[in-house]
């Protein structure tokens, strides 16, 4: 113990952080790609699937183009549609990069817990729609809107589940990283120490 670790065993744990850190940079990789894929799918959910339920969507003032009995839900419901607007611009204008991805994992989960909010009150909103307030609304078509923000909540509950897995792996892999440098250092002071005596 005292001579230190042999030049093969320095060598062998050497290739073991060098792939540990490899591990770890497909990690922040893998975690920057789910980050993008929420902002895909959060920008499906919205623009894609919802919108054609507002008037003026990408707006200062977006409202619902329905009536249901709640004018106070139908304000909110409008001002949480221009809040997810204005999340959605600031993504597109900052994607995740991969060297800075874990940063960014608390921001995006705060933000896709938001949009979940806004899809539940609209699932919500379209579930009080009556037919006879709306005599030019067919069922047919509620329906499809209901299928689409169905549709639209599972997609962005699945890209919230990928995002916390990759950002778990993330994790992983760096302490498993550091793990291994502290193996490469070889033996500490306290331990040669403890040999001696």
């Amino acid at each position: 113990m005292k001579r230190g670790a042999r030049p093969e065993e320095i060598g062998i744990q050497t290739a073991r952080v060098d792939a540990a850190q490899g591990a770890f940079v497909e990690a922040q990789r893998g975690l920057a790609d789910r980050i993008q894929d929420a902002y895909i799918k959060s920008d499906d959910a919205v623009r894609g699937k919802t919108d054609l339920l507002f008037a003026d969507a990408n707006g200062a003032a977006p409202h619902v183009t329905f009536f249901f009995a709640d004018s106070l839900f139908e304000q909110d419901l409008s001002l949480e549609r221009a809040a997810v607007g204005q999340m959605l611009a600031r993504w597109q204008a900052s994607p995740a990069a991969p060297d800075g991805a874990e940063a960014d994992v608390d921001g995006v989960t705060a933000d896709l817990a938001t949009l979940k909010g806004f899809l539940e009150s609209l699932a919500a909103a379209l579930d009080k729609t009556d037919l006879k307030a709306n005599p030019s609304l067919a069922q047919a078509t509620l329906d499809g809107w209901k299928s689409a923000v169905s549709l639209a909540r599972a997609n962005v509950a699945g890209g919230h589940g990928d995002l916390v897995a990759a950002a778990y792996d993330t994790r992983e892999h760096q302490h498993e990283r550091e793990q291994r440098a502290l193996r490469r250092g070889g033996a500490r002071p306290r331990a040669l120490l403890e040999c001696a005596a």
